[in-house]
C-alpha cells in the first residue's frame, strides 16, 4: 500500500534544503591536493539522449573531498552502451588497480559483468537488480546490490493495480533477464492479491507491435503492465497506445522512466509507472534541484551512494589492515538513523571516526543503508516513486518506502506467505478398490540438454540415486538423460555432476536407458507403453509407477529437447492407454516444468494417477543453488524439497509432503491434480512407491 509521507516530511525537507545545500557548496578550496585516488570503474550509458551521470559523479567527489584529506575518487567511465561488456568485464574483474565497479544500467549487462566479478570478488555495485542477481550472487561478497530485486517493482506494480479496482490484469514484458523477473512473478503475485490474470506475454523486438495489440484489444483485462526493454521500448509502446485510443489503465516499469518517454507522451493522459527514488527524507532530490536546476534521474542517488561508500570502505580497509570488499561489509551491516548522512558535513563526521578507529554507521543519498548480513548483499529497502507523465514531464504522485521488516519486500516475497492452500477431501482409500501391490517401477526424465540446464540433470540424477540407495535395481527404472555434462567442456570437474557445491558426485554407477538426442515424444510414449523392448516400461496391474520428471515448459506441453514437445494431450494420452493395458496400479507424478499444471489438468478424471506439479498453469518454476564456479544453477526448488522431505521420512504423508511443498517452493504455486479419482491423500504415504520391493 502507498505510504503518503511527502506532506508529513515537508518541514523535515525544507530545513535540509537549508542545511545540505549550502552544506555542500565547496568554495573550490580542496582540503589536500594529494589524496590517495580510489579509482572506481563507472560502467553506465553516457552517450548522446542517455542519462546524465556525470552531475552526480562529480558533486560526489567534490563532497567527498570537502570531507577528508586521505582519499578521493578517480573515475574511469565507460559507455555501457559503446563498449564490449564481456571483454570489459573480465578486464575490469582482473585489474588490482580498480577498487570497485559501478553499473551497469541495463540488467542483461549487469549479469555479465557480476559473473566476472565474482571469480575475483571485485566489488561491485549496481542498482540494476533483476531476480536472479541478488539469489545467485548475493551471498559470495562481492556484489552489493543497491536496491530490492525487481520482485518488488513487480508486486508494487500490481498493487498499484489493486488499488485502483483492476480486476484482470495482463503483462508484456521484453525478453531478457530485466523482463523475465516480471514474467516469472507477475501471475503468482496477481493470484496472490486477489486478481485474476489475463495475456502473460514477452516479447522480442520484432514482435512489440503485435503482442501489445493483442493486449489492447483483450476485452476483458482492465489494466496492462508494460515492462521495456529500453527507453526507445517504451516510447514505441506509448505510440501504439496513443494511436489506439487505449482505455483500460497502463502502468509501466522504471525502464521508461526517461526524458525521451515524457515527450513522447506529451498531453496524453494516464499513463503511470513505478521507478526507483530517493528517499525524499534525504532531502538528495531539492539540494540536486538548488544545485543543478533539475529533477534528479532514477538511479543518480544510487551512484552517488555507491562512490561514497566505495572511498569511506577503502579508508576504513587501509587504517584496518583489512579487504575493501570485507571493509564495506562492515560499514553496511552497521545500522545508521541518519537520513542525511551522505553530505559533506555527514561525510567529515564518518572520515573522521574511521581515522580514530571507530566504525561510523553511513547512510546515503539514497535513504538509509540497511543490508541483511544473514540473507543477501543486497539492501532491505528501497524507495518507489509513483508517477504520472503529463505535459513532457514527470509528476510524482506518491512514494512509497519499503519496509524491510513487516513489508511485501522482496524477502518476503521470497518467503511469501500464501494464501491458496489446496483442500482434499477425505474419501476413503478403500473406496478406490485396489489391486493387491506386488511392486514398484519409476520413470526419470530429464528432458533438457546443455550446461546452462545443468539443474534438471542434476535433479534427475539425485532422484536415481534417492531410488538406487532404496533398493530399485535398473531392471526397474527407465532413466532417460541427455547425458552431456559430465564430460562438458565448460566441466572443470570431468565426470561429476553436483546438485550442491559440497554434494556427492550424482554421476557414479549410473544405468541411463535412453539419451535424449536418441528418441523422439513419439519414441517416448512406446517406451512408457512398454512397446521398445527390454528397455521400456513393463509395470503390470499390481505396480505402482513413480513418475519424475524436470526440464523446460511452455503452456499445455513439455519440451523436449531444444525444437520438440510432449503435448498435454500426448500425456493424457499416454495415461489413459496405460490403464487400458493394465500397465499400473497408482501412477505418482512429480512434474517440474514451468507452466506444469497446464499439462497435469488435461489428465483430469484418469483413475490411478496422481500429479504433483511445480507450478500452476500460469506460473513459471524457480531454479535454486547457483554456483557462480560453474556458471549455472545447481537445482530446482521444488526437486529440492522433495528429496528432503522424501528422505527424511519415506512415511510422509502425501498431503504432508504437498503442504511442506507449498510453503517452501517459493514463487510458484506447488499444485495437486487428480486426487478425487486417486484416494485419500491424507493416509496415502510416499514409501509405498520408493521402495522397488512391498
Amino acid at each position: 500500500m502507498w505510504v503518503v509521507i511527502r506532506k508529513i516530511m515537508l518541514a523535515v525537507l525544507v530545513a535540509l534544503t537549508v542545511v545540505a545545500c549550502t552544506d555542500d557548496v565547496s568554495d573550490g578550496t580542496p582540503r589536500n591536493k594529494n589524496w590517495e585516488r580510489v579509482k572506481i570503474a563507472v560502467v553506465l550509458p553516457n552517450g548522446e539522449g542517455s542519462i546524465d551521470f556525470s552531475r552526480t559523479l562529480q558533486w560526489v567527489k567534490q563532497n567527498i573531498e570537502t570531507a577528508n584529506s586521505d582519499v578521493a575518487p578517480e573515475y574511469e567511465i565507460y559507455d555501457e552502451d559503446d563498449v564490449d561488456i564481456p571483454s570489459l568485464a573480465k578486464i575490469l574483474a582482473n585489474r588490482e588497480d580498480i577498487a570497485a565497479v559501478v553499473g551497469c544500467y541495463h540488467s542483461v549487462n549487469t549479469a555479465i559483468m557480476a559473473r566476472e566479478c565474482a571469480k575475483t570478488y571485485k566489488p561491485m555495485f549496481t542498482f540494476s537488480t533483476s531476480e536472479e542477481l541478488p539469489r545467485a550472487y548475493g551471498r559470495r561478497g562481492f556484489l552489493w546490490c543497491m536496491a530490492e530485486s525487481d520482485i518488488t517493482q513487480s508486486e508494487l506494480l500490481l498493487l498499484q493495480a489493486s488499488n485502483h479496482g483492476r480486476k484482470k490484469v495482463s503483462l508484456l514484458a521484453s525478453d531478457d533477464i530485466y523482463g523475465k523477473t516480471f514474467y516469472d512473478w507477475f501471475a503468482f503475485q496477481a493470484i496472490e492479491l486477489g486478481m485474476s490474470v489475463g495475456d502473460v506475454e514477452s516479447y522480442k523486438p520484432d514482435e512489440l507491435e503485435e503482442k501489445l495489440l493483442k493486449l489492447i484489444e483483450n476485452p476483458e483485462s482492465d489494466c496492462i503492465i508494460c515492462v521495456p526493454a529500453s527507453l526507445e521500448d517504451a516510447c514505441k509502446m506509448m505510440r501504439l497506445i496513443q494511436m489506439n485510443v487505449v482505455t483500460k489503465e497502463v502502468l509501466f516499469s522504471d525502464m521508461a522512466h526517461g526524458d525521451m518517454f515524457a515527450m513522447a507522451v506529451q498531453w496524453y493522459s494516464g499513463i503511470t509507472g513505478i521507478a526507483l527514488s530517493a528517499d525524499p527524507s534525504t532531502g538528495f532530490d531539492i539540494c540536486y534541484r538548488a544545485q543543478f536546476d533539475t529533477t534528479p534521474n532514477m538511479a543518480e542517488s544510487y551512484v552517488y551512494d555507491a562512490v561514497m561508500i566505495t572511498c569511506c570502505a577503502y579508508r576504513y580497509a587501509a587504517v584496518n589492515g583489512i579487504k575493501l570488499k570485507d571493509a564495506i561489509a562492515e560499514l553496511l551491516y552497521e545500522k545508521s538513523n541518519e537520513s542525511c548522512g551522505w553530505t559533506a558535513t555527514a561525510m567529515e563526521k564518518v572520515f573522521g571516526q574511521i581515522s580514530r578507529g571507530e566504525k561510523p554507521a553511513i547512510s546515503g543519498a539514497s535513504g538509509n543503508l540497511d543490508f541483511s548480513k544473514e540473507n543477501y548483499t543486497s539492501i532491505r529497502c528501497s524507495t518507489y516513486k509513483y508517477w504520472s507523465a503529463y505535459g513532457r514531464h514527470f509528476l510524482a504522485l506518491d512514494y512509497d518506502t519499503r519496509s524491510g521488516k513487516g513489508s511485501n519486500s522482496m524477502y518476503s516475497s521470497w518467503e511469501w506467505n500464501k494464501n491458496y492452500v489446496q483442500e482434499f477431501k477425505s474419501t476413503p482409500s478403500s473406496a478406490f478398490d485396489y489391486p493387491e501391490h506386488t511392486g514398484n517401477w519409476a520413470v526419470i526424465v530429464a528432458a533438457s540438454e546443455g550446461w546452462v540446464n545443468y539443474r534438471h540433470q542434476a535433479d534427475a540424477l539425485a532422484f536415481y540415486q534417492m531410488l538406487k540407495k532404496n533398493g530399485y535395481d535398473d531392471d526397474h527404472i527407465v532413466f532417460i538423460l541427455s547425458d552431456d555434462l559430465a564430460n562438458n567442456e565448460q566441466n572443470p570437474n570431468k565426470g561429476v555432476i553436483k546438485r550442491s557445491e559440497n554434494g556427492a558426485n550424482l554421476y557414479e554407477n549410473v544405468d541411463i536407458d535412453y539419451r535424449l538426442a536418441d528418441i523422439t515424444p513419439e519414441k517416448l510414449q512406446q517406451i512408457l507403453l512398454g512397446e521398445m523392448g527390454e528397455r521400456s516400461l513393463h509395470s503390470g496391474s499390481g505396480d505402482n509407477v513413480l513418475f519424475f520428471w524436470s526440464g523446460h515448459g511452455l503452456k499445455g506441453k513439455f519440451l523436449w529437447g531444444e525444437k520438440q514437445e510432449v503435448t498435454a494431450d500426448m500425456m493424457a494420452d499416454t495415461f489413459k492407454k496405460m490403464r487400458e493395458k493394465g500397465m499400473y496400479r497408482k501412477v505418482l507424478c512429480f512434474f517440474e516444468t514451468c507452466y506444469s499444471g497446464s499439462v497435469a489438468q488435461q489428465s483430469l478424471g484418469i483413475p490411478g494417477v496422481l500429479m504433483f506439479t511445480a507450478a500452476n498453469p500460469l506460473e513459471t518454476s524457480k531454479s535454486d543453488g547457483f554456483n557462480a564456479d560453474l556458471g549455472v544453477w545447481m537445482t530446482n526448488r521444488f526437486t529440492s524439497i522433495l528429496l528432503q522431505k522424501a528422505e527424511a521420512n519415506p512415511n510422509i504423508s502425501l498431503r504432508e509432503l504437498y503442504l511442506a511443498m507449498f510453503h517452501q517452493t517459493l514463487g510458484s504455486h506447488v499444485c495437486v491434480y487428480n486426487s478425487s479419482c486417486y484416494g485419500n491423500v491424507f493416509e496415502e504415504t510416499m514409501d509405498e512407491f520408493l521402495y522397488c520391493q512391498r
